[in-house]
């Protein structure tokens, strides 16, 4: 018998506490992963026809990528930000669901 003993019921919900915790993170990365790829999917399909017509169309095509990709840039990224909202409200909610948790 040691001299401080932690009872187990405190053991039992403090390894509940950190699965639910590790299972909020996993979905939280998740959705930022998803939202990254999108973004980067969306960009590359985006950018490609308008470098490619860039290319091919106009001589002073440094100027013109120099000149469209970072608008382009800007507005996709808007654009994303609008859609991250969702991911933004649910990594608001597993913070005060674990902040609840916690208390």
């Amino acid at each position: 018998m040691s001299f401080f003993q932690v009872p187990s019921s405190f053991v039992e919900r403090t390894n509940l506490v950190t699965q639910e915790r590790n299972k909020d993170a996993k979905l939280f990365n998740k959705s930022v992963a998803k939202t990254i790829a999108i973004a980067a999917v969306g960009l590359a399909v985006a950018l490609s026809p308008i470098g490619v017509f860039a290319l091919s169309a106009f001589v002073a095509t440094p100027i013109i990528v120099a000149i469209t990709m970072p608008v382009l840039s800007i507005a996709f990224g808007i654009l994303f930000k609008l859609i991250d909202k969702k991911t933004l409200f649910f990594s608001a909610q597993v913070a005060i669901n674990l902040e609840a948790k916690r208390n």
